[in-house]
């Protein structure tokens, strides 16, 4: 989605960006229309249906509160969210969200319950091209609605993505309606843990993740005397270096004032790791912890 946005701006056009927010959306799951759809849609059948169907029913729940228990009920719609197949399931069952989006003439993305609805248009043309969006989204409500789905106008962002030298007026920008909600265009909205705003500069998410990893190399710094090697190195991949390296390919073609940022805090984690001094040559360090992680 990112490289289709980055080639349309650069093309001189605006960008759409919707991110959809649904309520609630694993525990709605209807499981009668979720093994329909696997059967008529997917063509799944025979025992690997029979073994879904299994993995659905029958499912209990039961409420605790003050030491005191509930009695066990039945749970006939949802499906466990921090599973494997959780989110495969959402996806299967909310397939036609695709179909729909693509009829009205828009792109999207979906991952698991997240759905992005994008398209670009010249900036002229931001009028219809909202009007459009409007009348996806009122299709897509419906639908949502018909499945026991909700999709929740009120928490869906509309950003109008564009480059720095389209220096277009706030009363230009027209109001997009979702559903039958109009919502204003944000400056920036968070997508899938990367922070875009309108112009994609990524400065924003760059001091995010750099605000981010020097907490954690701080509480670390604290304990690190009393902590072997191994396991600083553990806990550097886990906080910091997994921050560093998500989503890291959004980062090409960046300024190297903005790379650097990322670079300082990679030195801080080598210095660390090293039990070095703040201005220590920092080089055989990196390549003594890249022989590492390679290990």
């Amino acid at each position: 989605m990112f490289s289709d946005v980055c080639n349309a701006i650069d093309e001189g056009n605006v960008c759409l960006l919707g991110l959809l927010d649904l309520s609630a959306a694993f525990d709605t799951v209807d499981h009668e229309i979720l093994i329909r759809r696997l059967k008529t849609t997917f063509g799944i059948d025979g025992l690997a249906l029979q073994w879904l169907s299994s993995y659905l029913s029958d499912r209990m729940q039961t409420v605790r509160v003050g030491g005191k228990c509930s009695g066990m009920s039945k749970v006939p719609h949802g499906i466990p969210q921090g599973s494997v197949l959780g989110p495969l399931l959402f996806i299967l069952y909310s397939s036609p969200v695709a179909d729909i989006i693509s009829k009205h003439g828009l792109m999207s993305h979906s991952y698991a319950d997240d759905t992005q609805i994008y398209f670009y248009c010249k900036p002229e043309q931001m009028s219809d091209l909202a009007n459009k969006f409007g009348e996806c989204t009122l299709e897509l409500e419906a639908w949502m609605a018909s499945n026991r789905l909700k999709l929740n106008c009120e928490k869906t962002e509309i950003l109008w993505l564009r480059s720095r030298y389209h220096q277009l007026m706030p009363n230009s920008i027209p109001t997009v309606s979702v559903g039958v909600s109009a919502v204003e265009s944000a400056n920036g909205a968070r997508n899938l843990g990367v922070y875009f705003d309108i112009n994609l500069n990524m400065k924003q998410h760059i001091n995010n993740v750099c605000r981010q990893c020097y907490f954690q190399l701080r509480q670390l710094r604290v304990i690190r005397k009393t902590l072997p090697q191994s396991v600083v190195k553990t806990l550097l991949h886990a906080f910091v270096s997994s921050r560093l390296d998500y989503c890291n390919s959004l980062f090409y073609g960046l300024p190297n004032c903005d790379i650097h940022k990322l670079q300082s805090v990679q030195n801080a984690a080598a210095r660390l790791f090293g039990g070095l001094r703040k201005f220590d040559h920092i080089t055989p360090v990196l390549k003594k912890r890249s022989s590492l992680a390679t290990n």
